[in-house]
């Protein structure tokens, strides 16, 4: 078997145990500048899930907002923030309890999709349901809540 080698990253960001076939979803959801360098890699061999997707984004840390969507796409993935060559922050993402102006109302009557006022849905896991805050219009499949990520 041959090994995978992506090269460590200085300073950055490294998300591991994405589940396979979703790191093109997180970074469409990231908007990360031009000038930062991404490394991906998908459907790696992963000894906790099988297969696994992973990103390094050089040069750039996450802001929590990102780290909100990520939770929509890749729970249980572990966010690793390294500085000076040294892991400064560990964690796994989780689903956040609510999430601002990261999902588009489907309901095409919601003041979200009408006036200038972010959208906001509460979430529940297992299995995923977005509720909106305005409308409460509750979305029920994971695969609508991925399909009206902004």
């Amino acid at each position: 078997m041959k090994e995978l080698h992506i090269k460590a990253i200085e300073n950055g960001t490294a998300i591991d145990h994405i589940p396979p076939g979703r790191a093109l979803k997180v970074l469409s959801m990231l908007h990360l500048p031009l000038q930062a360098t991404i490394s991906m890699a998908m459907h790696v061999d992963s000894r906790r899930m099988k297969k696994k997707d992973l990103i390094y984004a050089e040069n750039y840390e996450l802001k929590e907002q990102e780290i909100k969507k990520i939770g929509l796409v890749a729970r249980n993935a572990t966010l690793n923030i390294i500085r000076n060559s040294e892991v400064a922050v560990k964690q796994k993402i989780t689903l956040p309890e609510t999430i601002r102006n990261a999902i588009t109302c489907p309901n095409p009557a919601c003041i979200t999709n009408h006036e200038k006022i972010p959208s906001d849905f509460e979430l529940k896991d297992n299995p995923l349901e977005a509720k909106c805050h305005y409308c409460e219009r509750v979305i029920l499949e994971e695969k609508q809540i991925l399909e009206n990520l902004k």
